[in-house]
This record gives C-alpha cells, structure tokens and sequence, in this order.
C-alpha cells in the first residue's frame, strides 16, 4: 500500500522562497506534466484552524476561476499525503514590484536602465487591466501592492495573493464568479479525486462562507478591540489590533503590518495601501481598488509611499484624513509632469465619487498620457534635430563669413600691390 502511495505522489516539493504569516510558497516540479510550478501551503499552526483552511480554499478556488493574463494562474488544489492543504499556480521567474521599486531607490543602474518612467507606467497599465477584469467578475481585491506584483523577466506582469479578496457585485453587469456551492464543490472533488484524503471533502461539500463570515480564530489572534465612530476621532488610547493576514513595509522604516479589525467589521489590507474607507471600516466597492492603483501610481512616480508615521495607528489616520504630499513635494527632484501627477492625485481622492469611475477608466488615463508623452518626446527630438541642424548651419555661415573677410583682405593688399599704368600681363 505505501508503495502504491509513493507511485501516485504528484509534486516533488522543494524549498521555500516566500513566507508570510499564514502561508509559504515553495518551489516544486509537478511529476504529472514535469514542470516547476508554485506549491502554496498553510504554515502548521494555521493549518489545523479550520478558518484558515476555509479561507485557504476560497482563495484557491476563487483566483482559479480569475482567468486573465495579468493573474497568477492556480494549477491544482488538493491534500498532501500528510493531510496539508496546498494549491499550485504558476512559477513566475521575476522580481516583485517592491524589489524593483526598493533597488530603484537605492539607485541600482542596471534596474535603473531597465525601468524608467514609461516602463514602469506599462507595469501599472497591466496591474489595472487585471483589477478592472476582477471587478467585471465580481472580486475586490483589497490588498494591492508592490509587493503582491511579480514583474517577471519577460516583461509579464502579474497580480498575485487573492487572499483577501472580497465579493462585490459585478461591475458593469458582467458575468459574476460561480458560487462554491455544493455543485462545484462535486467538481472540484471529481478533478481532485486522486489526492483527496477525506479532509478536502469535509471542506468542499458545503457552501463556502463569505470573506466577511469567517470567524477569527482566537487561538492564534485576540479578539477585536472595541473601536467607536470614525477613526480620526479617535483618542491616542484607541488602537487595532494586528492580524497576520498581509505585510509590507510601512514608510520607509520596516516596520511590518497586518490585518486590522474594529468591532462593525474587518478592517483587513495593508495600512499603507488601503483605501479610507478601508480604513476607517466602511463599507467597499470597487473604487477602493481604484485608489490602491493611485497609491501604486504614487509609487512609481516618487519611489516612496505616501503615508508615513511612527506607527500604524499614525499612518491609517493619514490615510483617513488624506494627509499625504504631492507626488512632485515628496521627490521634487524627478521632474514629475504635472499631467501624470493631476491623474495620481485624482485616483487618490479621500471621496470615491472623485476618482476615475474604475480601474479601466484610470488605465485609459495613464495610457493617454503615456501616448502623449512618446509624442511629446517625439517632438522634443524633433526640436532637438531642426536646432541642431540650425546651429550646425549657423556654424557654417561663420566660416562662410570668415573665408569672405581674409578673402576681402588678400583682394585689397594685392589692389595696392599693383600701378595702374601696370600691364595686365
């Protein structure tokens, strides 16, 4: 029988090379069609809560059926023989947009060659068309950020960790994403059937809560601290309480950060790249995606993050009160176009009615003023070439004059060298 066992062993699974604080990524080869693929497992002490392992499911489940160039593919789903959850997406060899953006402040050249402005603008282009096309379907992502976008070494951009996503109503009156009902989850079972242990039925044979319906677990998290009113009424004894559930670096200090709860509700992302409404815990649509993209946009163009603080409280009280600098105040010395800034600053409107409609709408802005752009330096060269050619012309007609004058003087000495009643030969 453990011969047999050993015969159906799918993934030849190898080290880890990313870690968070509910799951790892680790590198594998899928034996079946013999190819390296991502191999996404809950960390152990999460992995017997059944919270995180519905969780863990709905995010497999839900980004497998996001089927778009700009998402990370998931492969497969299943239970490992020793009864780990794990799914697999697709191995993206590449950098994240964090790197990239960490070494460009550190003025590395060959990123520095490598990502100019206009490249880096492409890269947000292709984040927004991958949220646009999630928000069609019905997903809001909730955690956008440099660090959750691999830019791979191809040029392929890609929006990874759907963890948090949250099911909204379709946009534009698309198609919404199929329910994990008891139908699909026969599916899922029937495609699973080999590397199912008996555990991943108990997980799929019922309706999959919402996002917002799963309990936290009090075994590995505190209880949500009462939090009243908004959160810039807040007194300096109010505080959150932090989760595990995302990190990334806040300002420019390395301090870490996580979920955040309040008493109405979750407040989950990262303090850094929430929207205020995501803040303050209100209640989401898809335009609070849009001001990530903002933030990102941000980003891009200054290499820093908008909000600072001493502490996390600090910073999502900026970002509920909007307190941020101008793009061109924070970098003064990058030459930020007044267009592009106008069109950072709009998305990241503290009123979603301020913003561009939607992801869409803010990548055709970016597009038009990247199209602009190239035909601005278009003419810029052109003006570069005619002035030039000009002073190249006008170098010309100097020496032209120069040549006249000693010309002019050879004439006039060899007029005094000859009498007039001299022959002409």
């Amino acid at each position: 029988m453990a011969e047999d066992r050993d015969k159906m062993i799918r993934y030849a699974v190898g080290d880890e090379f990313a870690h968070g604080g509910v799951g790892a990524i680790l590198g594998a080869r899928d034996t079946a069609l013999n190819r390296e693929v991502a191999y996404k497992v809950l960390l152990e002490h999460r992995d017997g809560v059944r919270s995180y392992r519905l969780r863990f499911v709905r995010e497999a489940r839900l980004t497998a059926q996001l089927e778009h160039p700009n998402i990370v593919p998931v492969h497969d789903l299943g239970v490992d023989a020793g009864g780990r959850l794990y799914f697999t997406m697709k191995r993206i060899r590449g950098r994240t947009l964090d790197q990239i953006l960490r070494q460009l402040r550190h003025g590395d050249p060959q990123t520095t060659a490598d990502y100019p402005l206009g490249r880096r603008l492409s890269v947000l282009l292709q984040i927004c068309q991958a949220v646009h096309y999630a928000h069609t379907r019905g997903v809001l992502h909730r955690d956008l950020k440099p660090a959750n976008v691999m830019v791979g070494g191809f040029g392929e951009t890609l929006v990874m960790d759907w963890g948090l996503a949250k099911r909204i109503p379709a946009l534009g009156g698309a198609e919404r994403l199929e329910n994990d009902d008891e139908a699909e989850a026969a599916i899922t079972l029937a495609a699973l059937a080999a590397d199912d242990t008996g555990r991943l039925r108990g997980l799929l044979d019922e309706d999959l809560p919402a996002d917002e319906d799963l309990p936290p677990s009090s075994e590995y998290s505190d209880p949500p601290r009462p939090v009243a009113g908004r959160l810039d009424a807040l007194d300096a004894s109010s505080g959150f309480e932090t989760g595990e559930g995302s990190w990334d670096p806040l300002g420019e200090d390395g301090r870490s950060a996580g979920s955040f709860q309040t008493i109405d509700g979750r407040v989950m992302g990262t303090p850094t790249h929430m929207s205020p409404e995501q803040a303050g815990g209100r209640e989401l649509d898809h335009r609070s995606d849009v001001y990530t993209l903002g933030v990102i946009l941000y980003e891009l163009l200054t290499l820093k993050t908008p909000f600072r603080g001493q502490d996390t409280r600090g910073i999502m009280m900026a970002v509920v009160r909007g307190r941020f600098r101008r793009p061109s105040d924070r970098a003064p010395d990058r030459g930020i176009d007044p267009v592009i800034e106008d069109i950072c600053l709009r998305a990241m409107s503290r009123s979603p009615d301020d913003r561009p409609a939607t992801a869409w709408a803010l990548f055709e802005e970016v597009e038009a003023f990247l199209q602009g752009r190239t035909e601005r330096e278009r003419r810029a060269r052109a003006s570069r070439e005619r002035l030039d050619e000009g002073l190249e012309l006008l170098r010309r007609w100097d020496d032209l004059g120069a040549s006249m004058d000693r010309a002019r003087r050879r004439a006039s000495r060899l007029a005094q060298e000859v009498d007039p009643w001299m022959p002409l030969e």
